[in-house]
């Protein structure tokens, strides 16, 4: 074969993957949004989330006999499970402090009544949330739920959530009931253990809440004895309430802070009976969140045929009672989202408030991210949002892309500093109560120019400098974005001065993503979709180059194959 031929039969291979390569880079650089395909197990997902948890804790080692390595506190985390001791005493006794106690019902209270429900969040799911849309939509959705109108919702409702057993069985960290410096994952051998606690105490004084009758008229127990033998980091319940609360949150952003103040509540009350720490909960509101997202990215056609349902039977119902033709005027009417929402009186050293409206439902919601623990990890460094996080933003902003829907939850992310910095990848600080309710305001470039809290989720366009501490004149609402006007209703106030919109077309019209509303989009051009201009010039230049080299590369294939045809065999 000649020289030539070598040469030539070699370029077939280059020329086309220099091609594919351009345009892999034009595809991931011009930031097509398609979703996030996640391949891992979720159990060792969940567990590398969790793993700074190393730094402060070392666990029992295999066999749990007392012939092994106990657990010890380290250095760097005693002032963490100090505070994280100290807040489970005052919430478990805050708890028990509350209200009248009934002594025909064991006598508990209210609070630890609904505790005692709470621990079954993962599976009467209309009864456990019903609250977080008020008494109104509430009956709606336990009705539906219940009733069979709302097959595709519990389809996805019962499908979510991560088990937390494999973390449970990483880090092994003792219940806050037990003898925690003799404490064995193991039944038989309990307290044989030789934990080094460094000087926190060996037991804590938790109030236990007997076996009784729970706010939603069942029998439970707190399972103390059960749960003994088993890890207390992370909350699986707590898991489990996030995945269920998180999923009516975005596909309902504008009860957002609610519904979610109500899912850290489910939270709070593990602490309320004493069988879990501050720091399970935070842990089991991030792979609840993380876990959420997986399934959005995983199961986009589920998710919207689910939020569609229930979109269209709350209206439905509305509609029957005379009370708003769309969702968000029937949520004004029964004021589901102020003084008629949902509400909770329990106040507590963290919470510090009750809950009455939707702005101490955030400010509840936001308390309870934290805990209120000490900041362990580098103060200032900017938030960094998981990209796949992006899903559950779809509902509240149809019209944003990726990139601004991240940008979002960027910016209503709580500070740096807090536990699980270095190892949730951004999880631990994606505040969704915020996120999923804010006014976005853009610019025409479609930068955001600001986010601020809002009464619905809403996207307005700037269209003068002028206007940018003028937040009148930037509560503008474009018919069809999520706010006012949701699921077609209406649409707030407009500024003189705002960009003529276009209708994009929902789910059940054959296009794109079931938006809550029956109306228009942002302005079509480019700039409006926040893709920078310079880069989608490049961009389309480097997808020409590359065509360009396809078509040389099959010339010199064809070349070739003609001198391979006249070559001496």
């Amino acid at each position: 074969m000649k020289k030539g031929t070598t040469l030539l039969s070699s370029s077939q291979g280059f020329l086309p993957s220099l091609a594919g390569c351009l345009l892999s880079c034009v595809l991931v650089c011009a930031g097509i949004n398609t979703p996030v395909k996640v391949a891992y197990a979720a159990q060792d997902r969940q567990t590398t989330l969790f793993s700074e948890i190393n730094n402060y804790w070392t666990p029992p080692a295999a066999p749990y006999d007392g012939t092994a390595r106990g657990g010890a506190v380290k250095q760097a985390g005693k002032l963490l499970f100090q505070a994280n001791d100290s807040t489970i005493v005052e919430i478990n006794h805050q708890g028990n402090e509350f209200g009248q106690h009934d002594v025909r019902n064991s006598g508990i209270n209210a609070q630890q009544a609904r505790a005692l429900s709470d621990r079954n969040a993962d599976d009467d799911v209309a009864h456990e949330f019903k609250d977080g849309f008020g008494p109104v939509l509430g009956r709606y959705f336990e009705e539906g739920y219940n009733g069979g109108s709302l097959e595709l919702t519990k389809t996805v409702m019962e499908s979510t959530g991560w088990s937390t057993n494999p973390a449970k069985n990483a880090y092994q960290t003792p219940r806050p009931y037990v003898q925690r410096d003799r404490w064995l994952p193991n039944k038989e051998n309990l307290v044989k253990g030789t934990n080094n606690l460094n000087g926190l105490a060996p037991t804590l004084d938790i109030i236990k809440v007997p076996d009784a009758y729970g706010s939603d008229g069942k029998r439970h127990s707190a399972d103390y004895p059960k749960n003994s033998y088993e890890g207390s980091f992370p909350s699986g319940h707590t898991n489990k309430a996030y995945s269920r609360g998180l999923i009516l949150a975005t596909m309902i952003p504008e009860l957002a802070p609610e519904i979610l103040a109500r899912t850290s509540e489910a939270g709070n009350n593990r602490i309320v009976l004493g069988v879990h720490y501050p720091l399970d909960v935070i842990a089991g509101r991030i792979s609840g969140t993380a876990s959420t997202a997986d399934y959005f990215n995983k199961n986009q056609e589920q998710i919207i045929n689910a939020h569609h349902e229930l979109v269209s039977y709350l209206v439905r119902r509305c509609k029957n009672d005379n009370l708003g033709n769309t969702l968000q005027a029937c949520i004004s009417n029964v004021k589901a989202d102020s003084t008629r929402g949902y509400k909770n009186d329990f106040v507590d050293v963290v919470s510090r408030e009750s809950v009455k409206d939707k702005k101490s439902a955030l400010a509840v919601y936001t308390r309870r991210m934290t805990y209120n623990l000490p900041k362990i990890n580098a103060q200032g460094v900017k938030p960094s949002s998981p990209l796949s996080a992006s899903a559950l933003l779809q509902f509240a902003y149809p019209s944003l892309n990726e990139k601004q829907r991240l940008e979002v939850l960027e910016k209503t992310s709580i500070e740096s500093g807090y536990v699980f910095d270095t190892s949730a990848e951004g999880w631990n600080r994606i505040n969704l109560a915020r996120a999923l309710d804010s006014e976005v305001v853009l610019d025409k470039t479609g930068a955001i120019v600001r986010i601020t809290d809002s009464d619905s989720p809403k996207v307005v366009i700037q269209t003068s400098p002028s206007q940018k501490d003028d937040k009148k004149g930037d509560t503008s609402a474009y018919p069809g974005q999520p706010g006012r006007n949701n699921h077609g209703g209406d649409n707030g106030e407009k500024s003189a001065s705002s960009t003529p919109a276009v209708k994009p077309q929902s789910q059940c019209e054959g296009g794109g993503i079931h938006s809550h509303q029956d109306a228009e989009s942002l302005p079509p051009t480019l700039a409006a979709t926040g893709v920078d201009t310079q880069r989608f010039l490049m961009f389309s230049f480097l997808a020409l180059v590359a065509s360009a080299i396809l078509m040389q590369s099959r010339f010199w294939m064809w070349r070739n194959d003609a001198l391979r045809k006249d070559s001496p065999r």
